[in-house]
């Protein structure tokens, strides 16, 4: 016989003469997963049934012609049976039976002896006072019994009652219907009882890749929140986060934050002339020579369409407006690379450099006015302003 392995799709090969008659469990020799030799005929899972069904697996190579047909998906109501005890109903049923007649027994026995052996030996007077005793003790000996038998009824109903329960909640709770194939409450039990466990592993499991999901896209939200998706750069969000933070701070450590902004003139007849691809390049272009200047000391940021922000802590202005200068001569030479080596008409870019002082009382006002300059600044120049009176 073959069958396949539901963890790894793996086929084996199952001899029949290694299999025992009421079935077996055997591991996957490829993955070492416990499965089942017979879904129908299965045995308790025991060390010992175990090692007694393992070597009756060995790896099958599926055949071209004949290709081993996938195994179906195990379902609870294939969960293996008791052999024995109180979950078999025949046991039930046999038990009872037999306990009903062993309360009997002691009482025929006890006649018999009372009728057959002592009666005959009484003299008249002796009869009366040793049967009334007698009468006693055999109601004692039918009573206790029938008490017990009507007490494990009442508990067998009851059990009746709790599987039925239990099979009508768990039918709005699953997904694959249950089938219970005899009347055997306990065995019905632990088949819904693995239903719902598999179904909480099932909804566990979704619930796991949601929030995996989730946090997925929340990571990419707040990256997308502060991140320019052109360029990678710092977003205009970021940007007004940032000031105010590297403001305090320079504030209050009492060192330099320069700015810098930059603005590519005439941008829009520049994509216009060389195609929006080509635009796009030049602000990704101008983005890799900002972080090649700036690198770790500064915070680049994209500040508008064709505008750019950086904020320099602890630089004074002659350092930031030497790395401007650099950036500048720099976007001028791909400004020509990226329009392949055309003349790029009244396409430049312009640069303002400032100093925000401790004393400002807003610096989002020093920002555009450094915009302004940058605006109004001449081709390929960096226009450094002068500071701002602070009281």
């Amino acid at each position: 016989m073959k069958f396949q392995c539901q963890s790894c799709q793996a086929v084996f090969r199952v001899d029949d003469s290694k299999v025992p008659t009421r079935g077996a469990y055997g591991r996957c020799p490829n993955c070492r997963e416990r499965i089942f030799v017979r879904d129908d005929l299965a045995l308790p899972e025991t060390p010992d049934s175990v090692a007694q069904a393992e070597p009756a697996f060995r790896p099958a190579a599926a055949s071209p012609d004949q290709p081993a047909a996938p195994a179906p998906k195990p379902s609870p109501a294939a969960a293996p049976k008791p052999r024995s005890g109180v979950a078999r109903e025949r046991f039930r049923t046999t038990f009872m039976a037999v306990y009903a007649l062993s309360s009997l027994v002691p009482t025929l026995i006890l006649l018999y002896i009372a009728f057959q052996i002592i009666a005959p030996r009484l003299t008249p007077g002796q009869a009366p006072a040793i049967m009334d005793t007698l009468t006693y003790a055999l109601l004692g000996m039918l009573l206790i019994p029938f008490l017990g038998f009507m007490l494990m009824s009442w508990w067998m109903r009851s059990l009746e009652q709790l599987t039925e329960k239990i099979r009508l909640k768990t039918s709005e709770v699953l997904q694959e219907k249950i089938q219970i194939t005899e009347k055997n409450e306990l065995v019905a039990l632990e088949q819904h009882i693995d239903g719902l466990y598999d179904e909480l592993q099932d909804k566990i499991d979704q619930l796991n890749a949601y929030s995996e999901q989730l946090v997925e896209s929340k990571q990419k939200l707040s990256e997308l929140s502060i991140t320019d998706e052109l360029t990678r750069l710092n977003s205009r969000r970021q940007f007004d986060r940032l000031l105010r933070a590297e403001f305090d701070r320079a504030a209050r450590n009492k060192r330099p934050l320069s700015l810098i902004m930059l603005e590519i003139h005439d941008f829009d007849e520049y994509a216009k002339a060389f195609g929006i691809p080509a635009g796009d390049g030049l602000l990704k272009g101008m983005s890799h020579l900002i972080r090649d200047y700036v690198g770790k000391s500064g915070l680049p940021f994209r500040y508008g369409e064709s505008d750019f922000a950086i904020l320099l802590p602890e630089v004074g202005i002659e350092a930031a407006a030497e790395t401007a200068q650099k950036i500048v001569d720099a976007t001028l030479l791909t400004i020509k690379s990226v329009g392949r080596g055309e003349e790029p008409g009244k396409t430049s870019i312009g640069c303002g450099v400032a100093l925000l002082p401790p004393g400002l009382a807003d610096p989002g006002s020093e920002v555009e006015r450094c915009r302004e300059s940058a605006a109004k600044a001449a081709r390929g120049k960096v226009f450094i302003l002068p500071p701002k009176k602070t009281r």
